[in-house]
């Protein structure tokens, strides 16, 4: 609703001055969107509206169900452009961070920072509903917290817009990776590989300097033409 600007919940407008809610530039897509302080404090406030919406949801579950009844996931499917600062990577962390939230019997109530990709969410929900994966050829894998063998190394998002550059990123626990194509995609989104560049910043903001480290992160040469269907995804290589 913020993005598309829609009007606001009475609920949301009456903890807002008449100056954050002022209408900005929507631009072409909610992901686009340029930084805007208006929209993150009506972003906070709609958070703290749906807190309660969703109280009402979860107080009568709690009031008609066993824990071990119900199984909740939330998740989003990409984070905000009027998030990002101006100057950053189309692909920072404020629009490839998803919201990723679970609760049910054998869900450990901890906040955690390990790398997952929105290709775990298959197994994390096949583990706690109790369905048997084993065998099963799929691109993710159960993260740590939630039993699995081991952590990914980094994950990557791609950004596959029609009339834009394709451009990926890599993100790792100290560092991230980013890949900048110069052709454009086309309206099917198949693309060529033109003079693209990788580059990176440790997570302080350092550039990286070592080469080796970017050379691991050349395989996307190997990249051929492709279709994707949507334009925006979160995959995962460990």
């Amino acid at each position: 609703d913020i993005a598309d600007g829609l009007d606001l919940s009475s609920a949301v407008q009456k903890n807002l001055s008449l100056e954050d809610r002022e209408y900005e530039n929507n631009g072409i897509t909610s992901v686009k969107q340029n930084y805007s302080y208006k929209k993150i404090k009506m972003y906070k406030e709609t958070i703290h509206y749906f807190d309660t919406l969703f109280g009402i949801l979860y107080s009568y579950l709690e009031n008609n169900y066993q824990n071990d009844e119900m199984l909740i996931s939330l998740f989003s499917d990409h984070g905000q452009g009027y998030l990002v600062p101006s100057g950053k990577h189309f692909l920072s962390k404020e629009r490839t961070n998803v919201a990723f939230m679970f609760r049910g019997s054998n869900v450990k109530s901890i906040i955690s920072d390990e790398i997952i990709s929105t290709a775990d969410y298959l197994p994390i929900m096949c583990k706690l509903a109790d369905i048997d994966l084993d065998n099963i050829p799929i691109d993710g894998q159960l993260p740590k917290i939630f039993g699995g063998e081991q952590e990914h190394s980094y994950v990557i998002t791609e950004s596959i817009h029609p009339g834009d550059i394709y451009s990926a990123v890599a993100n790792a626990k100290d560092y991230e990776i980013y890949f900048d194509n110069t052709e454009k995609t086309d309206n099917e989104g198949r693309f060529l590989l033109g003079d693209y560049k990788v580059y990176g910043f440790y997570k302080n903001g350092t550039p990286i300097t070592d080469e080796n480290l970017l050379k691991h992160f050349c395989f996307w040469h190997e990249i051929p033409p492709k279709i994707f269907l949507g334009n925006f995804r979160q995959t995962t290589i460990s």
